[in-house]
This record gives structure tokens, sequence and C-alpha cells, in this order.
């Protein structure tokens, strides 16, 4: 009987069989059972199996051992259309970096999105010859890619730590960075131990610099370091095709000067006609006309009490450009921004002038006919006595709705206007601590 049933489905066409098994693609151990069935399951099963891989334990091992998987089944070279290659810093095999040689990314003809995450690379141009082998891949998304991670360790850079690294390359694993064109349209670098003035401007911008001409979507983030400096003329390059931008903003280029955070040495690239640090990112993506999605993330000096001059800075910046003349952002229907909400302070830090002047600007159907949506996701913070240092804390739900509810009303004239949705959220808090029923007390 069990012989009888695998024929029947022998004859079944894998046009109707892989939609079945479409459902199981979250079971990925019902999938493996079903490749054992014959081979007609197994090619559809394999189709689902491979299409998304991630990778997070045993990495090395793990990349290895799908390398040589590719090395001797051609038939599964252009099944993989995602790969994420995840690391830890607690894992064993920490500090083994990933290089083009390791791996024959070449033999993923068919991958579109490539994430890295907490990855050790060498240098700079050891990405760009993976992705430079990648001739389909349209997505890239960098977290916290690591450069020195071995140091850490007490590993020294470049010692052998297997016999399989002094093996001769597969021709496959080996391309220059100019191999082929890249073809990205969206792009994701967050913070980590990497040089990305290297990676945005000598890399992107000289050796690669047509990747800006099909660039849609690009999401910098590096929290209060000044680093999305050097990303501001990637925007700019791309200013024909992009269509989102989520950016990070630091605090006032005249206290990152001093040298008070991660990134400020980036600084010393802004031209002196520019007296502030904003002033330079946004006369960059201003370029952008045919950006539908905008987004700021704000982050103010932790460290200073009265954060309202340098906000006011960015603000002033943020108005001035939307009230330009000539519309900066003509095709513009989502702006969201990443505040700060501090509630020793006791008050909305958006002022009301400013307030009026983004809602007369965003407003005008005139200049802005497709503004549909204003996000505002803020990051509730409470003032630490005893380090004297604003910190973010896990507030109670009672607390969430009454911070969302006072910059909704702040921001009413969003919600008011015909068509415009306000959107308001609070940044989920990495640390737990100050659960207070109400926004008036204040326990530390």
């Amino acid at each position: 009987m069990a012989e009888n049933r695998a024929t029947i489905l022998a004859d079944v066409p894998p046009d109707v069989v892989l939609p079945i098994l479409e459902l199981l693609s979250a079971d990925r151990n019902t999938l493996r059972a079903c490749a054992l069935v014959n081979r007609s399951l197994l090619s559809c099963a394999r189709a689902i199996l491979y299409r998304d891989i991630i990778l997070e334990h045993a990495v090395f091992t793990n990349v290895q051992i799908l390398g040589r998987t590719l090395t001797k089944d051609p038939s599964l070279r252009g099944l993989t259309k995602s790969l994420e290659i995840r690391c830890s810093l607690d894992m064993p095999e920490a500090g083994r970096p990933i290089t083009p040689d390791l791996f024959p990314f070449g033999f993923l003809t068919n991958l579109r999105t490539l994430v890295l995450r907490y990855v050790d690379l060498q240098k700079v141009d050891d990405l760009f010859a993976i992705i430079s082998a990648l001739p389909k891949l349209q997505r890239l998304v960098c977290e916290a890619l690591l450069q020195d991670i071995q140091t850490f360790r007490g590993v020294p850079r470049g010692t052998v730590t297997s016999a399989e690294q002094q093996q001769t390359p597969h021709p496959a694993r080996i391309h220059s960075p100019e191999s082929n064109s890249l073809n990205l349209k969206e792009i994701v670098i967050t913070n980590g131990s990497w040089d990305h003035g290297e990676l945005a401007i000598s890399l992107l911008l000289c050796k690669h610099g047509h990747a800006a001409d099909v660039l849609q979507s690009l999401d910098v983030s590096f929290g209060d370091s000044a680093m999305a400096i050097v990303w501001a003329p990637v925007a700019r390059a791309a200013s024909a095709c992009l269509r989102s931008l989520s950016i990070s903003m630091a605090n006032d280029a005249r206290t990152l000067r001093h040298g008070q955070r991660e990134g400020a040495e980036y600084l010393a690239m802004l031209p002196k006609e520019y007296e502030t640090y904003h002033a330079y990112i946004f006369d960059n993506i201003v370029h952008c006309g045919a950006l539908q999605f905008l987004c700021l993330k704000y982050y103010t000096d932790s460290h200073v009490w009265d954060a309202g001059p340098v906000l006011n800075v960015f603000l002033d910046t943020l108005c001035d450009v939307l009230e330009r003349k000539a519309t900066p952002f003509p095709a513009l229907e989502h702006l969201e921004l990443w505040m700060v909400h501090r509630i020793a302070r006791g008050h909305v830090g958006v002022t009301e002038q400013h307030r009026a002047r983004m809602a007369a600007a965003l407003l005008n159907r005139q200049k802005y006919p497709r503004f549909a949506r204003l996000t505002l996701r803020v990051r509730v913070e409470v003032w630490v006595y005893h380090i004297e240092h604003w910190s973010a804390r896990q507030y109670s739900e009672r607390v969430r709705i009454e911070v969302v509810e006072e910059w909704k009303r702040a921001f009413s004239a969003f919600g008011e206007a015909p068509g415009v949705v306000l959107d308001v959220s609070v940044l989920p808090s990495p640390f737990r601590g100050y659960r207070g029923g109400t926004l008036g007390r204040l326990i530390l």
C-alpha cells in the first residue's frame, strides 16, 4: 500500500505538489521527511528547504558544510533566495573571519538577500568581493559587522585555526571586487567595529559608484554616533532612484567635535561652510526628490540635563528644509521621527513653534500633495541622579499610554488633518527598571 501511494504521488505534477508543501514551510522536519518519499517530493521539498537559509549555530562549520554541499550537487545552487549568517560573540568559533575563499558565494546564482549579523570580516574588500560574486543580490543587511573580535578573544589576527583554511580555494570562491556590477536596491547598515568611511566612500562611491544608480532603500543607523555623516553622500548619489531613507541624526556637531561620542572623528570630514552636522546631512538628502519615506532617528546627549538647545538645532534645520520654496521632497508620503521623552522635564520635547512649523509645511497640499502619515517613535528616559545620566527604562502600560496620549495631543494638527494618519508609539527599552504608575512619579 505504501509503495502504491508513493507511485501515485510520483505521478502528481510538481506544480500541484509545491503549493501543498508550501503550507509546511515553517515545519522543516516534516519537509525533510517528505523529501525521503520519492524524487518528485524531493525536488519540491528541496526548493523550499534551500530557499531561505539561516546559519546561526556553529556558523563557521555550517558555512563550510553548505559550501561542500553546493560543490557536490550543482542542482542546489540556484535554489537559495535568502542567506542569513548570524554569529554570536559567545560562540566557541567567534573570532574566525568569514572570507571570500571560505565559501563559494558565486554558486548562489539566484541569491536576492544577504544578511550578516555580528560576522567577522578581515577587511572591507572581503565584503565587496562577496557581494560582487552575487549577480542577482538586491538586499544587503550588515548588522554590527566586526573587524577586531579576535583581539578580544586573545587570538592574533591572521592565525590559522583549521587545516581546512590552508586548502587551495575553489575557483568559484575567488572574485575581484570589480568582477560583477552591483545591483543592490536596498542596503541596511548598523553600528559595528568597522571603518564606515572606507565602506561608504572609498568603495561604494569610488570603486562602485554605479551601485548608487539603482539604490532604492538606504537604512544607516548608528545611534548617537556621527558615523551617518559618511553615508549622506551615498544618499545624494542615489537621489534619482532612492525611495526610502532611514538615517540616524546624532547630537549637534559642535558638541561632537570634542570627541564625546563614538564616531566623532568623522566630523573632521564636515566641510567648514557647515555650522552643524544636521545642516550637512540635510543638504545632501534634499536632492532625493523621489523620496517617499523619510525616517530621522534623532539621538541627543544623555549626559546633558537640558537637551532643548541642541534639539532645537535639529528641529530648526528640519523645519527650514521643509519650508524651502523649492519643495525638497515633493513625493514624500511618510515621515517618521524618533524623538525623546524625558519624564523629569515634564513635557514633550518639541516646542509649540516647531510643531506649528512642521504642520504648516507638511499639510500644505501644494508643496506635499502625497503626504499621508506622520509616525513618532518616542524613547522614554529618566534622569539617574547618582550617575547624572539620562537612561531608558521599562515602564508600565499606564505610563506608555500616557506618553502616547501626550504626544498625540501635542501633534493633534496632524491627527485632525483629513487624509493624514498620526501614529505614535513608544520605542521598546532594552533595560528593566522604573515601573511607576504615572508620569508624575519617579523612583530610582
